[in-house]
């Protein structure tokens, strides 16, 4: 009996490791970090007072850098010239009530110059430090690929393979 478990979780970790070999080289798709925008999720007092900033006519975009009421966080705007700040869902009508309930209220997307030339990367790091902030994530964009490229380290021998 234990020889037959043995056996069978030896097939079934060796026919695994055949299909990631085998897929090892394939590239299907790819993604990239868009270096001139990002994503951050601001704690619910502070989006409070954004909300109130713009509904006081208060502008949240300008041409040098985008201007929130939240003294840290303009400072870090206008140091790496985000120019935009806008709610990643916007208003829902009589819906909003649905989204500030899950909190789809509190995300934005940070726009910067792109002429800037400072490492993205490097940004998000340091909104993520400030205390107006819960989340600051990069936005990813995927590629899909039609060819299949297998890697120089395998090579099927299918005929077939580009049809």
């Amino acid at each position: 009996m234990k020889s037959s478990h043995f056996n069978l979780i030896r097939v079934l970790l060796t026919f695994a490791l055949s299909i990631l070999i085998s897929f090892q080289g394939f590239s299907q798709n790819s993604e990239s970090l868009n270096s001139a925008s990002f994503r951050v999720k601001f704690k619910e007092d502070r989006a409070k007072k954004l909300d109130q900033y713009t509904k006081e006519g208060k502008t949240i975009s300008k041409n040098i850098s985008a201007v929130t009421g939240l003294t840290t966080l303009d400072q870090l705007n206008a140091k790496h010239a985000v120019y935009n700040l806008e709610r990643v869902f916007p208003d829902a009508g009589k819906f909003e009530e649905r989204h500030r309930k899950y909190g789809l209220h509190l995300w934005y997307e940070v726009k910067v110059n792109s002429m800037a030339g400072t490492d993205i990367n490097k940004i998000i790091s340091e909104y993520r430090k400030d205390d107006n902030i819960m989340v600051a994530e990069g936005i990813y964009t995927y590629e899909l690929h039609d060819e299949i490229q297998p890697s120089p380290t395998y090579t099927p021998d299918d005929p077939l393979l580009n049809q």
